[in-house]
Order: structure tokens, then sequence, then C-alpha cells
């Protein structure tokens, strides 16, 4: 697969995953590596957030609950989510099951 199509899919899963928790009735906040990016309902400037690096955790917020994510670039599209909250799995699974489509 070449470099501009792992790109393109890694970015298509990206948005995929926030969308599903931004549906869930998360807001976000990114964390780069070095600080705490302001909380954002707003995909577009979350994902942009996401990309200044090569990997970033996302701290997840609704009214009484925190949840996360881990993210590294650079590696296989269907591995760019490295690790989440075990409460996220219900949400995540149908995004799971179709990046995961792309590995074969």
């Amino acid at each position: 697969m070449s470099y501009k199509i792992t790109k393109q899919l890694e970015r298509r899963a990206v948005r995929k995953y926030v969308d599903a928790v931004l549906k869930a009735g998360f807001e976000v906040e990114v964390f780069d590596g070095e600080e705490f990016l302001p909380r954002s309902t707003n995909k577009a400037e979350i994902v942009e957030n996401m990309f200044a690096v090569d990997g970033c955790e996302l701290n997840l917020y609704r009214p009484n609950e925190q949840r996360w994510m881990k993210f590294i670039f650079g590696n296989e599209p269907w591995e760019v989510l490295n690790d989440y909250s075990v409460a996220l799995e219900e949400i995540l699974e149908p995004v799971n099951a179709a990046v995961e489509k792309w590995a074969n």
C-alpha cells in the first residue's frame, strides 16, 4: 500500500472514530504529548489537532463520565487506534469492524 493511500485511510479511520464519540455525546480533549488542548465538539478541529503530532491521546467527557483513547500514526491504517477505555467498546465496535476490513 502506498504512503499516500495509507495516510488517506488513516485520516478516514480517525474521522470515523472521532465521529463515533461525538455522536455518543462526548466532548473531546486532545493531549498532544505536551499540552492538553481545549475540549471541543468540532470534528475538523479535533482531527487537525490530532494530526499535528505522531500520536496523541483523547480524553473524552460526558456528564459524570470520563474515558480515553490513544492513537499512533504512521503504521497501518487499521492500527491507528492503539488503545482505549473498555467502556467505549460498544461505541467503537462498528468503526473497529469497518476499519479492520481494510487489513484484508
